[in-house]
Parts: C-alpha cells; structure tokens; sequence
C-alpha cells in the first residue's frame, strides 16, 4: 500500500474531534498506538444549553453510561493526535507514504495516479481523499470542480491548563466534560 499525500510534513491541521463509540471501537480493534488513547479526553458529563443558557439536556456519569451502553468510550480528541496515530500504525503495518506529492493525472483504466514531480504510482484502487480543493475530483470529473462555499465557519482554539488563569474556567477545563450551546443559525461545543 502506497500514501500520497501532498502536505510536505504532518503537521497540526484541523481542530478538535469527537469520537464516538462507533469509532473508538474500531480504533481498539485496528490497534492504535496507546498515545492516541492518553492524549484523548473522556468527558464525565454532558450538557445541551439553549443560546439563553438555560439547561435542555443534562446526563452526569456519560463516560460510564456510554461504555456501559457501547462497550467503547465517547472521546474528545485533536485531529494531529488521531492523525499521527493512524500514520503510527500503517507505517507498522507496511504502508509506504510520500509526503510533499500533489496529484497531478488518474489513469481510471490502469488505476495509475501521476505526481506533479513525476511519481507514478499503480495499485488496485485509489482512495481520492484529497481534500476540499481536491484535483482528483478534477480528474475524475474531467472538468475544474471548486468547492461550493456554505458559508459555515468553525473556530477553534487550543490553550494548555497552565495558560487559562481564572480557577473557574481551569476546573471546567482540566475535568473533561462536553457542553453544546445551540441556537438559531449556530452552535457551539
């Protein structure tokens, strides 16, 4: 098995995921490194607030009803943690990657994909996962094919407990939980 992948290093990209356990079942089973599960947080609580802030859903013990429920846990975790997991692992089990290799032609017929700088790679089947400005959508498509704006936005950010000074909002955060705010038109988690 041979990674294409256009991004010159595997770096932090994306935000923060929610895992549910459907996956996380299928994370155990594929046998991720140990990291993957130390790194995750598992949220002991969740709780739906209304844009007003008033309380709609509340449910204390969610991490031991989830895996009681699913025999697998519910996991907050930031995308390069699952990401370098995931690549951890395939490289263990064999699979090649070349990084800093943007696609530049599919052959559908003999199922050979050809690099801007001239790879030429054959296979079985080609997973075309790359991304919102994807060229292999273009080659499949034959034609240019931009994304159609949506007009969602996400925002994220990351601090460590150590940055956060008020005391409040450091206990919020150093014991995991999961809070959604919806409201017309957004939300937030």
């Amino acid at each position: 098995v041979t990674v294409l992948e256009q991004a010159k290093e595997l770096a932090e990209v994306g935000a923060g995921l929610q895992i549910t356990p459907n996956a996380s079942r299928l994370f155990s089973h594929w046998k991720l490194p140990e990291k993957l599960w130390t790194d995750a947080a598992e949220p002991t609580s969740l709780t739906v607030h209304r844009y007003t802030g008033e309380v709609l859903a509340h449910e204390e013990s969610f991490d031991r009803n989830i895996r009681s429920k699913y025999s697998a846990p519910f996991i907050d975790l930031h995308r390069v943690d699952l990401q370098q997991a995931l690549y951890a692992r395939a490289k263990e089990l064999g699979v090649t990657f070349h990084l800093d290799e943007r696609v530049n032609t599919i052959d559908f017929d003999t199922t050979t994909v050809t690099t801007l700088k001239g790879r030429t790679v054959s296979g079985d089947l080609i997973v075309a996962a790359d991304g919102l400005w994807s060229r292999c959508r273009e080659c499949y498509c034959g034609r240019k094919d931009d994304p159609i704006p949506t007009g969602d936005l996400a925002y994220r950010i990351v601090l460590t407990a150590d940055q956060i000074s008020d005391p409040d909002l450091k206990a919020w955060v150093e014991n995991p939980t999961v809070h959604f705010w919806i409201g017309p038109g957004a939300h937030a988690v």
